[in-house]
């Protein structure tokens, strides 16, 4: 009995470890120095987080960069990061462009020759004042890179773009500025793919962060309520998997329904100075969902969100994802820091356990972060 135990042990840990092909995530990285900021006054908290930014790239960065470059494999496909590669809030548009050429020619080395795909972040196309106004900037520099990693005719249209692999479609999802007639044309188009990989930055699914409060639009910045269920209904009719950041805090949520099933892994690289101690649970179960959506705030969406939700944590900490993908699993391996082994290893093609994360977080007040 003892052998036949250990030899189902033994072949389930060889389906769990298979894999067709692998994608490395990267969350937000906050790329900075002030020689983008040329003259230009900035407010007491863009100073914070300029000194944050740069001390993290200086102390801790490049490991994270060198540990996950270090699991590229002859699997690994594209290398992903989910927004917010850049601090943004440059002073000009040359600025700008030569911050994300900066941030590229630093982390690219570090996978080899793996192509380099992007989501579009809230700072990435921040401006001095605040606004979207890098826009243009960003989309110049940006649309021509995508066409020449991904070896096409023509570039795409715009950060709503979308990438096959086998069965597998690779959806990118602009939540900067989200476009529901341009996500529904790119599934239309590809018509015919057994499963659906969404990239995001904004979570989609609401995910408190680090304070354990919700204050984003699920799926993207000005999203009207229609086409908020609409991409709902949507991404559930097709079983989506979605991989985000903006929070800075990793967290999974699974939300089911009569019309499919959803599960959203937010992804955080935003190292913390003082070090990575691995994850640690902040907040978990349907409670914590609802109390951070109170109905007077967010009307409606405890209904829509947190009722089928039938798993949450939340558990800061940093680091990157490698996500390995065969005919009939997703597992993602979490890896914290600069860490050469998996903290934690999830299969999200099955139901979430009971728990994932069991160390409880030590209390401390929560610092507010303008993501």
């Amino acid at each position: 009995m003892k052998k036949f135990l250990a030899c189902l042990l033994a072949t389930a840990a060889a389906l769990l470890s298979a894999a067709d092909y692998e994608l490395i995530l990267l969350g937000d990285l906050h790329f900075d120095s002030p020689e983008y900021r040329t003259g230009a006054t900035l407010q007491p908290f863009q100073k914070r987080e300029t000194a944050r930014n740069t001390g993290i790239w200086k102390k801790n960065v490049p490991a994270e960069l060198k540990a996950a470059g270090s699991k590229v494999s002859p699997e690994t496909k594209y290398v992903i990061q989910l927004g917010d590669v850049i601090q943004g809030d440059s002073a000009s548009d040359a600025e700008h462009v030569k911050m994300l050429h900066d941030v590229l020619a630093v982390i690219h080395p570090y996978f080899g020759t793996v192509p380099l795909l992007f989501a579009k972040g809230n700072h990435d196309v921040r401006s001095l004042d605040l606004t979207t106004g890098r826009v243009a900037a960003y989309d110049s520099f940006m649309l021509p890179y995508l066409k020449e990693q991904l070896k096409l005719d023509k570039a795409p249209e715009d950060l709503n773009y979308a990438v096959r692999h086998g069965g597998d479609l690779l959806l990118f999802f602009d939540s900067v500025h989200p476009d529901l007639s341009r996500t529904e044309a790119l599934i239309a188009q590809n018509a015919g793919f057994k499963r659906l990989l969404v990239f995001t930055h904004i979570p989609i699914l609401p995910c408190p962060g680090p304070g354990v409060t919700f204050q984003h639009t699920p799926g993207g910045v000005g999203l009207a309520p229609g086409n908020r269920r609409k991409l709902l209904e949507l991404l559930a009719k097709n079983n989506a998997y979605i991989f985000c950041g903006h929070t800075h805090a990793p967290a999974i949520v699974e939300w089911e329904s009569d019309l499919g099933r959803i599960v959203q892994l937010t992804c955080s690289s935003m190292a913390g100075s003082e070090g990575a101690p691995g994850f640690k649970l902040r907040a978990a179960g349907k409670a914590a969902l609802e109390e951070a959506l109170p109905e007077e705030q967010f009307p409606g969406f405890r209904k829509e969100y947190a009722e089928p939700a039938r798993f949450f944590e939340l558990f800061p900490g940093w680091g990157f994802v490698v996500l390995r993908l065969s005919d009939d699993a997703v597992v993602a391996d979490l890896y914290s820091g600069d860490g050469g082994k998996p903290e934690k290893t999830v299969v999200l093609s099955k139901p979430m356990p009971e728990k994932i994360v069991t160390e409880p977080e030590t209390p401390k007040k929560p610092k507010k972060d303008a993501n």
